[in-house]
């Protein structure tokens, strides 16, 4: 299917397909259109986004199943918003008697899920994630809340080795004879004896790590702790990691995250792993404890189906990737990987686009995104092919302000009377 050619990054090439009748004389064409997994109105979305290549084979995909809903929109006001409201939809489609195995969401990147993948632990909702590390188990994020574990509790042995075996020059022994120091200082009240490590290796990360420990407190705000923790962290993180620029993205989402909790103590226990013998679906899961949420990359995806899609992070940037942006060919794999994305959806789809204000923006090669992807602001098919949904928090009076305002920027023009969502 030249619509679904989406692995240019594994040597796949999208010409082989479309140059095969120029190659191979009195080739025959059939196209396959009947589709048995989507309802007609998710199709009609995906037709619409497909039709806009620049090269492919021109396909109408049509399914019996006439009776769907129209795949639904929305924006929210920050990324943790749209955490919140995935995680409470997906509760309400239990409820509704789908299973958790029936719902997926997909993204772009694996760092795309940073944020919801600690909101679903807060709402005891089990997940699986394919095509990434989760968050808070990828070692450089274990590695930067250790600095917060020591601002917490300075006599956390096993944040100090971990940091301190990060530093050149300093293994197990050296870390538990450096940490032992430290104790024996505090309790006698006097220096770290920093003198007797200047000609070492380490001194400068040991004298970043020290300086970070005495500017700080468990009274710090929590995003002032993270920045001052990704400052120190970073010349250890880019000196142990190889593919550091890729895990770049996480420290910045953490630095987004960090900001919407009061207090360090929330904010260790919200990145705490679950003990190994307990589970999230203790609590509300307990006759399917098999079941679990599927947290994938789109690329995963491929080839799989779900009664129930998030698409999230549809932000321009995301998707396509902002380092697709400078290729016309990689611009058009991505708007494959975006037709992939949701002809894995069966019965309901939701598109969400969180709204980045400028304090909150994520920057990448030098570039900031906030705008809907281009591929549903095409054509206008956002307005054309998507019902808009306007959240309206429990309490509150709804809002007559559309994404357009919000952003100021050139969005779908929205129904003013567009369906609202209690949140």
């Amino acid at each position: 299917d030249d619509s679904q050619s989406i692995y240019s990054f594994r040597g796949a090439n999208f010409k082989n397909i479309m140059d095969f009748p120029t190659l191979f004389q009195n080739t025959q064409i059939i196209t396959l259109e009947e589709n048995y997994r989507s309802h007609q109105e998710i199709l009609n979305l995906t037709n619409a986004i497909i039709a806009q290549a620049k090269e492919k084979y021109t396909k109408h995909l049509f399914s019996n199943k006439k009776d769907g809903i129209k795949p639904v929109f929305i924006e929210t006001n920050s990324e943790n918003t749209q955490s919140r409201f995935v995680c409470q939809k997906i509760l309400e489609l239990i409820e509704s008697g789908q299973s958790l195995k029936d719902i997926a969401v997909l993204i772009r990147s694996g760092w795309h899920s940073n944020d919801l993948e600690l909101e679903l632990k807060n709402h005891n909702i089990p997940f699986v994630k394919i095509g990434g590390f989760k968050f808070i188990e990828t070692a450089h994020v274990k590695d930067l809340i250790s600095y917060v574990r020591l601002v917490a509790n300075p006599r956390d042995f096993l944040s100090w080795n971990r940091i301190l075996c990060l530093m050149e020059g300093i293994g197990p022994k050296s870390a538990r004879i450096i940490f032992d120091q430290i104790q024996n200082a505090t309790e006698a009240n006097r220096p770290f004896p920093i003198d007797q490590y200047k000609d070492k290796k380490c001194i400068t990360a040991l004298s970043d790590l020290l300086r970070l420990l005495s500017h700080h407190s468990i009274n710090s705000t929590v995003s002032a702790l993270i920045s001052a923790a990704i400052d120190a962290y970073t010349p250890l993180f880019e000196k142990n990691y190889d593919d550091h620029s890729k895990r770049i993205a996480d420290l910045e989402s953490m630095k987004v995250i960090s900001e919407r909790f009061q207090t360090i103590e929330s904010f260790l226990s919200d990145m705490s792993l679950d003990p190994p013998d307990s589970s999230q679906v203790d609590t509300e899961f307990e006759e399917n404890e098999k079941e679990k949420l599927t947290l994938s990359t789109i690329h995963s995806a491929k080839g799989l189906e779900w009664r129930s899609i998030f698409l999230i992070s549809a932000i321009d940037g995301f998707i396509p990737s902002f380092q697709s942006l400078g290729d016309l060919s990689q611009v058009e794999e991505e708007r494959r990987l975006m037709y992939v994305a949701l002809t894995r959806a069966k019965e309901h789809l939701f598109i969400l686009k969180p709204h980045i204000d400028s304090g909150n923006q994520y920057p990448y090669g030098g570039f900031r995104f906030s705008k809907l992807s281009r591929f549903l602001t095409d054509a206008n098919i956002a307005a054309t092919y998507l019902d808009h949904w306007a959240l309206v928090e429990d309490d509150a009076e709804p809002t007559t302000q559309g994404p357009s305002e919000i952003d100021g920027e050139d969005l779908p023009s929205l129904d003013p009377n567009r369906q609202k969502y209690s949140f």
